[in-house]
């Protein structure tokens, strides 16, 4: 069950760590032409809080590097991050963000000893095309952590057990965005909404997982609400899994 544990916390962890989207979201794409260690290392930066770490071979990204303070076990303590505590091997610039053809990226974490330790999670450069193109238009079904479809997304953004919203999309950077009868969606503090008064939408990616194709914010396919709706009700969804009941949204 240890051993369950431990890959489970690893897996989350990875997937908290969206590098392809906080690359894209600066306008780094593989294959972008050339950049500097500075102009990568602050998009990283931006999305996870604290300066990672890169090695690269010959002049082509092929590493990054996450760190964290571990407080307790893996399993059951609390990951702080941190800034990395030294550099990697990339130079200065001329740097490349290379395609990757095949395979996905596997996450290794090692950890050190002692009951306050430096754990490294460590992901591979490079798309590994898991994201997919959406549907010019579409319902969104919401599939609860049972496994069971419960219910889809209304007009305002909101999951209900009432009649679907039909939601059409436009390629956008890396991915694309969301339009309701509405308006533009959006994911902020306050959840994800769709209304008139939203005049920038929010970048989503769509990917395939258990054969479903999956509404993605951030590199990451979890959602939560309060509570499963009824009748009338409508939930606020928000992304990640702080709210009571994980969920993930199918397109």
């Amino acid at each position: 069950m240890q051993a369950v544990a431990f890959f489970s916390r690893v897996v989350g962890l990875f997937q908290e760590l969206p590098t392809y989207t906080w690359l894209a979201n600066a306008g780094i794409t593989p294959g972008s032409g050339t950049h500097t260690l500075a102009s990568i290392t602050s998009a990283l930066k931006a999305g996870f809080g604290y300066t990672p770490a890169m090695d690269c071979t010959s002049g082509a990204i092929s590493q990054v590097y996450y760190y964290y303070n571990l407080q307790g076990s893996l399993v059951g303590g609390t990951l702080v991050p941190i800034n990395a505590p030294s550099a990697g091997s990339c130079g200065s610039s001329g740097l490349t963000y290379p395609t990757k053809t095949s395979g996905s990226p596997a996450p290794t974490t090692s950890v050190g000893s002692g009951s306050t330790s430096t754990t490294k999670t460590t992901t591979s450069a490079g798309s590994t095309g898991t994201g997919t193109a959406p549907p010019a238009s579409a319902t969104i079904n919401v599939l609860t952590s049972s496994g069971s479809t419960t219910g889809c997304l209304l007009s305002y953004g909101t999951w209900s057990t009432q009649t679907c919203a039909t939601f059409t999309t436009a390629t956008s950077g890396s991915g694309f965005t969301l339009k309701s009868s509405k308006g533009l969606c959006a994911v902020t503090s306050s959840g994800l909404s769709c209304a008139s008064t939203i005049t920038t939408g929010t970048i989503f990616t769509a990917i395939n997982s258990g054969g479903n194709l999956l509404l993605a914010y951030s590199g990451s396919t979890s959602w939560s609400g309060s509570a499963v709706p009824s009748g009338t009700t409508q939930i606020t969804l928000f992304s990640g899994t702080s709210q009571s009941q994980d969920v993930t949204l199918v397109l």
